[in-house]
């Protein structure tokens, strides 16, 4: 019953608007946005009871620990990561993504694959950078 609190909420957002924009018809949108509220919502009230892992799911406040400059700038180095997606200023969903996935991991005990678990994610991000700005340069072509 407790998947993933952090990950649902990064994916539902993103799901979200990939929906909204297919979805013409008002009702369906809306009851789309219904379901994928209560996938969210239904980790967020039944929370896993095991212990978290400080390297993994308290990364963020391991660094915090070691000084407040140093939080500022592993705060900063993350942002760095989706700022690439932002740079044109359009609403792109795999920076919506990954900007979630950090920001959810201050609500609570969540894992962050951008930095937790090794080298997938630095893997995922750069095949997600890649199919941007293909789909970018398709679009302009």
């Amino acid at each position: 019953m407790q998947p993933d609190a952090g990950q649902i909420t990064a994916f539902a957002c993103a799901s979200t608007i990939i929906l909204w924009r297919a979805i013409e018809n008002p009702k369906w949108q809306y009851i789309t946005l219904i379901i994928l509220t209560l996938y969210v919502f239904t980790p967020w009230i039944y929370i896993d009871h095991l212990a978290p892992v400080p390297y993994v799911e308290q990364i963020i406040f391991l660094v915090a620990d070691m000084g407040s400059m140093l939080l500022i700038l592993g705060v900063g180095a993350l942002l760095l990561l989706v700022y690439p997606f932002f740079i044109t200023w359009k609403k792109d969903i795999l920076g919506l993504y990954f900007l979630m996935t950090i920001l959810v991991t201050f609500f609570g005990h969540f894992p962050m694959p951008i930095m937790g678990y090794g080298i997938s994610p630095i893997i995922g991000y750069l095949i997600g950078m890649t199919a941007t700005q293909k789909i970018k340069m398709a679009q302009t072509n």
